[in-house]
């Protein structure tokens, strides 16, 4: 899942220059900088985790889509000069592919699906810890002993279920939201997540033949082209699943609590980053995750 162009399911791939896109301001003389991983990584120390005996923890926490970016992180921080010292790589069902059987010489945390890589020449983080959950099942992700110390240091949370929810009107994904975040905020739970901040990924946009680019069922049954990804035009640029995220946030006032990483209006033209079966998952391509690292960098400065 490290290579470019590689799909979500193993057996599903794009050519590696349909990955090799550059993100341009609106001027097309001038290149946008994007933040790197390795930029989110530098704000640790003096914000978030200041124990520099403890790794830098990123909880990815939601559906496939926030499995992925965790996958992505491990990539890139791979790629960038960090060794894996201790994995479980049980990111998806049998589709996914021989990564979920990837093995470490070492598996700390046997019960977490985790990635700890270190590189001991990083000046912020020698140690990054990269997670992913569906939920924060306390019981489920923390109770083992060897998770003590991760929970007690703190780090990142970064969640989003929005592709589970395909129908507007329905508070399905503020719902999810209510049930799994809110009481890690303001909660029952949230004096035991003080040290941990917690940031919503906005849903990426889906690239489906429908009014939205959204999955419709009804369509995939019915029709033969639904899966052929294609460019969202003018009129379906609707993006009502972020906005009942941001109408919930401010509706419980936790708008300065919960910040957002603005990623779906620079994704919106990225069709050809799915492969043609797989109109909600972007392949592999260190720059397409750039959008994220910098939404997500940008976000913990507004704190």
């Amino acid at each position: 899942h490290c290579c470019l162009g590689q799909g979500r399911q193993e057996r599903y791939q794009i050519e590696k220059e349909r990955t090799l896109w550059k993100f341009v301001g609106k001027s097309p003389k001038t290149t946008y900088y994007l933040y790197s991983l390795s930029d989110v990584l530098d704000y640790f120390p003096n914000h978030i985790q200041k124990d520099r005996s403890s790794p830098c923890t990123i909880i990815f926490m939601g559906d496939s889509l926030s499995s992925d970016h965790a996958m992505g992180a491990q990539c890139q921080l791979a790629h960038s000069g960090y060794e894996l010292i201790s994995c479980n790589p049980r990111m998806g069902s049998r589709q996914y592919g021989s990564d979920t059987e990837v093995t470490c010489g070492t598996n700390l945390y046997p019960k977490v699906t985790h990635f700890l890589l270190e590189n001991k020449r990083a000046n912020s983080c020698p140690q990054v810890l990269i997670i992913f959950t569906g939920d924060l099942n306390e019981h489920r992700l923390f109770g083992e002993k060897s998770m003590t110390p991760v929970h007690e240091s703190g780090g990142l949370v970064v969640f989003n279920w929005g592709v589970w929810c395909n129908e507007k009107g329905k508070g399905c994904i503020s719902s999810v939201i209510t049930d799994e975040v809110f009481p890690l905020i303001s909660g029952p739970n949230a004096a035991r997540y003080t040290q941990w901040r917690f940031l919503y990924r906005e849903t990426e946009p889906q690239h489906y033949r429908t009014n939205d680019g959204t999955y419709s069922r009804e369509q995939f049954l019915h029709d033969k082209n639904f899966n052929r990804c294609g460019p969202v035009g003018p009129v379906k640029k609707k993006d009502w699943r972020n906005d009942e995220v941001a109408n919930l946030l401010a509706a419980h006032n936790l708008t300065d609590r919960i910040k957002t990483i603005r990623i779906h209006d620079t994704l919106v033209p990225l069709w050809h980053l799915h492969h043609p079966q797989d109109c909600t998952h972007y392949c592999y391509s260190p720059r397409r995750l750039d959008v994220t690292w910098d939404g997500m960098l940008k976000a913990l400065e507004s704190f």
